[in-house]
C-alpha cells in the first residue's frame, strides 16, 4: 500500500469535467478533507480557504517555479523571489500609480464608443462585441500598439488559452508570431521612446540597490511580460466583466439592487464577483520539502492544485458562500482570492477593477432594458485554469448612440 492510500481522495476534476457550476462537487470534496489527493490528475487538489492562503502565503514550500510549460515561467507569475522581488518592483516602477489612474478617462472613452456602435441595434453579443474589445483597447493604449492590432491581439490570446489544454502546432506557431511582434515592439521603443508608454517605461526604468549596483529587465524578461499579458490582463478582465454581468442576470434580486443605485453598489459587485466566480480558477504550486497541509501530508515534488473558486465558496470563512450578495460587508468579510494573495497578488488590479467597474456600470446606465437573451444558459470557456463564459448574447431597448 502506499501512502497516498491513506489520503482522502478528490472527485472533483476541474480538468477534464469543465462544469459551469462546480461548486456542489468542490464542496463535496472540502467536506471530506480540504487537502485530497486526486488520483487521475497526480496532484493535490485544495479546495479550502484557510489551506489556500497557507500556500499562498508560503513560496518557499509551494514553488511557482516550473508550473507552465513555456517562456512565460521565466516571469513573474512563475518564478520566486529573489528573482519575482526583482521584476516585480521593476514592472511596478514602469507601469505606476500614474499610468493606471490615467488610464480611466480613456477606459471610459472606448466604452461608450463600443455603446455607440450598437447602441441602435436592441442586441450584443457581449464577449465579443463589448468586453473582450475594449480590455484589448485598453492594454494596446498602455503598450502604445496601434488599435488596428487588436484582431491580432484576439487571435493571440486564443492561441495562448489553448497552449494550456490542447497545444495544437498552428497555435504554436501564432504564438511564435507574437514574440517577434513583441521583440519588434520593444526594439522601435528603444530608438523611439514615447512617455507615458509602458513599453517605453519598462525599458527605461532602473532600480538602483542599497549598495550602488543598478537593475533594469532585459529584453527577455519585456517580451515574456508582453505575453503573460495576452492572459493576465486580457482574458481575465474579460472574463470577469462577463461573470459579473452573468451573476446579476442570473440573480434578478442582485440585479434590481444594483439597478438601485449603480454606483453605490459597483464597487461591492466587483468584489463579490471575484469572490463568487472569478476569473482564475486554479493556479499551481510545486511542493520543495515534505511538509503536511490540512492534516495531509504532502511529500516534496508534489503538485498543488490551487482552486481558488472553491476557496472562494468555503463556509469557514464567508456567511452564505453559494449566495450572490451585491451589499457583502468587504470592510468585514476576509479577502478573496480573486487577484491571488500574498507575494504573487496581481500588480495590474487596480487596473482590472477599474474596467470591470467602467465596463459593467456603463452597460446598465446607458442600455435601458438590458437583460440576456430569453432562455440562454452559457457554457464555459474551454481553459481548464479559466472561469469564463464562452458567449453571453443580450438584448435591449435600442437608443440613439447620443443617449
Amino acid at each position: 500500500m502506499s501512502d497516498l492510500d491513506a489520503v482522502p481522495a478528490a472527485t472533483y476534476d476541474f480538468l477534464t469535467d469543465k462544469r459551469d457550476d462546480p461548486w456542489e462537487a468542490a464542496a463535496a470534496d472540502r467536506a471530506r478533507c480540504p487537502v485530497a489527493h486526486h488520483p487521475t490528475l497526480g496532484v493535490f487538489q485544495v479546495t479550502g480557504y484557510e489551506q489556500l492562503e497557507t500556500v499562498l502565503k508560503d513560496w518557499e514550500t509551494y514553488s511557482s517555479v516550473g508550473t507552465v510549460n513555456n517562456k512565460m515561467e521565466e516571469i513573474l507569475a512563475f518564478v520566486d523571489p529573489p528573482r519575482h522581488t526583482r521584476q516585480r518592483r521593476l514592472f511596478s516602477a514602469a507601469l505606476g500609480a500614474r499610468s493606471v489612474a490615467a488610464a480611466r478617462p480613456f477606459i471610459q472613452a472606448r466604452a461608450d464608443e463600443l455603446i455607440d456602435a450598437f447602441a441602435g441595434r436592441n442586441e450584443i453579443e457581449l464577449v465579443e462585441e463589448f468586453a473582450n474589445p475594449l480590455v484589448l483597447a485598453v492594454i494596446c493604449h498602455l503598450i502604445g500598439a496601434p488599435t488596428e492590432d487588436i484582431p491580432r491581439y484576439r487571435e493571440w490570446t486564443k492561441a495562448g488559452e489553448r497552449l494550456s489544454y490542447d497545444p495544437q502546432r498552428e497555435d504554436i506557431e501564432t504564438i511564435r508570431s507574437f514574440r517577434v511582434y513583441s521583440r519588434e515592439l520593444v526594439a522601435d521603443r528603444r530608438s523611439n521612446p514615447r512617455p507615458d508608454d509602458l513599453v517605453s517605461s519598462m525599458i527605461e526604468t532602473v532600480w538602483e540597490n542599497e549598495d550602488g549596483t543598478v537593475e533594469q529587465l532585459t529584453e527577455a524578461e519585456i517580451c515574456n511580460i508582453l505575453e503573460f499579458l495576452l492572459v493576465a490582463a486580457n482574458s481575465t478582465t474579460t472574463d470577469a466583466i462577463g461573470n459579473l454581468v452573468w451573476a446579476l442576470e442570473s440573480h434578478p434580486d442582485q440585479r434590481d439592487l444594483f439597478l438601485a443605485d449603480i454606483d453605490g453598489h459597483i464597487t461591492g459587485a466587483v468584489e463579490e464577483v471575484l469572490r463568487f466566480d472569478g476569473p482564475i480558477h486554479a493556479l499551481q504550486r510545486t511542493v520543495t520539502t515534505d511538509t503536511e497541509l490540512g492534516g495531509v501530508t504532502i511529500p516534496a515534488g508534489a503538485t498543488m492544485m490551487n482552486v481558488y473558486g472553491a476557496a472562494g465558496h468555503d463556509p469557514a470563512a464567508y456567511d452564505d458562500p453559494d449566495e450572490f450578495r451585491i451589499d457583502r460587508d468587504w470592510d468585514k468579510a476576509p479577502h478573496h482570492f480573486g487577484f491571488g494573495w500574498a507575494t504573487h497578488y496581481c500588480l495590474g488590479s487596480h487596473l482590472a477593477r477599474q474596467e470591470i467597474s467602467v465596463a459593467v456600470s456603463t452597460l446598465y446606465r446607458r442600455l435601458s432594458g438590458l437583460r440576456v437573451v430569453d432562455g440562454f444558459r452559457p457554457t464555459q470557456v474551454p481553459a481548464p485554469f479559466l472561469r469564463g463564459w464562452e458567449r453571453i448574447p443580450m438584448t435591449f431597448d435600442a437608443v440613439d448612440a447620443a443617449d
